[in-house]
């Protein structure tokens, strides 16, 4: 089920930036942090799964991709789903839109967006007790690409975007 909500409020005290808070993630995740080219991912898109050609369709409009992966094991913290929560609240403390988010029984995956004017960011996390993955759009992204990839038909795609990282 996907919810549509509008803009997060604020908190009292100032939070960074998306920017500082994924160069903060890229410093403390070096390895498990890389970058690749929206055409050269929009090659290792599945279009047989649902979604995959609205995930083509948005890949066109973007200028950065970049993919963070957290595991659990990671030594940063006691427990890997303390370090989880602290993601997502850090996350949740940014001024982005949840645009949509779903849930089934082994993964959670939330769209956050940063919209001013136009969409500049879309960022994509995908969560289970193994993994977190960030995945980061950079562009000017078109809303309605956006809200066809939101599609309830077109979740195995969202799910999906992990696997570049193995290409």
């Amino acid at each position: 089920m996907i919810f549509l909500v509008g803009i997060l409020g604020s908190c009292s005290k100032k939070e960074p930036s998306l920017e500082s808070l994924i160069s903060h993630l890229r410093k403390d995740f070096s390895n498990e942090h890389f970058s690749i080219a929206p055409s050269m991912a929009s090659v290792f898109i599945d279009e047989t799964l649902p979604g995959g050609s609205e995930l083509k369709a948005l890949m066109d409009d973007l200028t950065s991709m970049e993919v963070i992966v957290i595991s659990p094991n990671h030594g940063k913290a006691d427990k890997g789903l303390d370090l989880f929560k602290i993601i997502n609240r850090r996350l949740r403390k940014q001024d982005l839109t949840l645009l949509g988010q779903f849930r089934s029984e082994k993964e959670t995956v939330d769209v956050w967006i940063v919209k001013i004017g136009e969409i500049t960011d879309l960022m994509v996390v995908n969560q289970s007790e193994s993994y977190l993955y960030l995945v980061h759009f950079k562009g000017t992204i078109n809303e309605d690409n956006i809200r066809a990839l939101l599609h309830p038909e077109n979740r195995p795609i969202l799910e999906y975007l992990y696997r570049l990282k193995a290409n």
